[in-house]
């Protein structure tokens, strides 16, 4: 009797896999990519809970960057990280995601962002991190030349762009003084940021509780 549950548990199991393998299928997930994204950047201990789900088409472009999650062992779980997933449905423009790696991206818990995104560390000393419950809207865009924190519970609705950085140094022609181009932004737990927002330079939103 023993012997038969645990036969018709596993059967279960296995359909419950492919049930959902199709279900994710439905929604546009790149299995290559994921199992690619996964075992590539992630320590085996990791990677075998396939936390990233890769939805769509994936470019990255690395320079010797790191990604990190900053989660337990034990609250890693399939799809906890999922980009180029249309929750949103936002955009008629499925050009996938960019993720620039030249410095360190951080991920602290469940995530998502939608399609046509750009998500990047883009100098080697950059550092971007994402809180927990983060979602990212279609046509957005977050660039860390310096430091972006971005904390628990931040809804990042559809075309909305988050840079710490003018891409450029301008000089004051009076003063001959340099102003610095990157200055860190953080963005406190529980912000709420509007379509089209456009976050710049050494912006700091509240710790709303």
């Amino acid at each position: 009797m023993a012997c038969l549950l645990s036969k018709i548990s596993f059967i279960r199991k296995i359909h419950r896999f492919f049930f959902r393998l199709y279900l994710e299928k439905k929604r546009k997930l790149n299995i290559v990519k994921t199992l690619w994204f996964n075992i590539s950047f992630l320590p085996w201990r990791q990677a075998k809970h396939f936390p990233f789900f890769i939805h769509g088409s994936l470019t990255v472009a690395r320079e010797g960057g790191a990604l990190l999650l900053d989660i337990p062992d034990s609250e890693l779980k399939p799809g906890l990280i999922r980009l180029g997933y249309d929750y949103d449905r936002f955009s008629t423009n499925y050009a996938g995601t960019l993720l620039q790696l030249s410095g360190t991206i951080r991920w602290k818990g469940p995530f998502r962002s939608s399609v046509n995104v750009v998500i990047g560390a883009s100098k080697p000393e950059s550092f971007l991190e994402f809180g927990r419950y983060v979602s990212l809207g279609a046509q957005g865009s977050i660039r860390a030349y310096r430091s972006i924190v971005i904390e628990d519970y931040v809804a990042i609705t559809h075309d909305c762009c988050i840079y710490d950085t003018d891409f450029h140094p301008f000089r004051n022609i009076r003063t001959g003084n340099i102003n610095p181009y990157a200055i860190p932004v953080k963005i406190g737990q529980g912000s709420f940021i509007s379509s089209g927002s456009y976050i710049a330079k050494g912006t700091v939103l509240p710790h709303i509780r």
